[in-house]
């Protein structure tokens, strides 16, 4: 997996479009679904792995405009 850092993300700035795999701060790995034009750091992500990078079945989907506590740190290049 190839993991390539966020730089100078600023307000307003597209970070990822639906179906983009992120890094959260938690370690999860999750998947884009849902972004807003006002608030592109905080979309919509459903996550794909725990922090030990162990696949869940679960894959709850969280909204990060209203859980303040995750952010994402990484865009995933390459996941399988």
């Amino acid at each position: 997996m190839r993991i390539t850092a966020i730089e100078n993300v600023k307000p307003g700035m597209v970070v990822g479009k639906t179906s983009t795999i992120i890094k959260l701060n938690t370690g999860e790995i999750a998947v884009i679904v849902k972004s807003y034009k006002d608030f592109a750091t905080r979309p919509q992500v459903r996550i794909l792995t725990d922090k030990n990078g162990q696949k869940i079945t679960a894959q709850p989907t969280i909204e990060l405009i209203n859980n303040l506590t995750y952010f994402i740190v990484k865009v995933v290049d390459d996941f399988n």
